[in-house]
């Protein structure tokens, strides 16, 4: 992170979460942080995730309550599945990013 800042870059963002990078937040995103600005993302979704509603429910909480930036979708199973995941975001105020 240093050599990003020598570097001028002032924000980074993670587009594949891990759930241990909201230490990272809690160390770099603070007033008197010199490290460059980070947006997190929680793991990844890929098209092998077969949730229930709950299971989503209880992912984007965990996201939301980590305070992560966002839910990132690499690829999805289906149409249903991402509405679900897409309804349950709203609710929690959590956007979703991917490709």
């Amino acid at each position: 992170m240093k050599l990003s800042l020598i570097n001028g870059v002032t924000k980074l963002r993670s587009m594949r979460g891990d759930w241990k990078h909201y230490e990272w937040r809690e160390k770099c995103n603070t007033f008197n942080s010199y490290y460059p600005k980070l947006y997190l993302s929680a793991p990844a979704i890929s098209r092998n995730v077969d949730w229930t509603p709950a299971e989503i429910e209880e992912f984007v909480k965990a996201a939301k309550d980590r305070n992560l930036d966002f839910i990132k979708i690499l690829s999805i199973k289906d149409q249903p599945l991402f509405k679900q995941l897409d309804s349950i975001c709203k609710k929690y105020n959590m956007p979703i990013a991917g490709h």
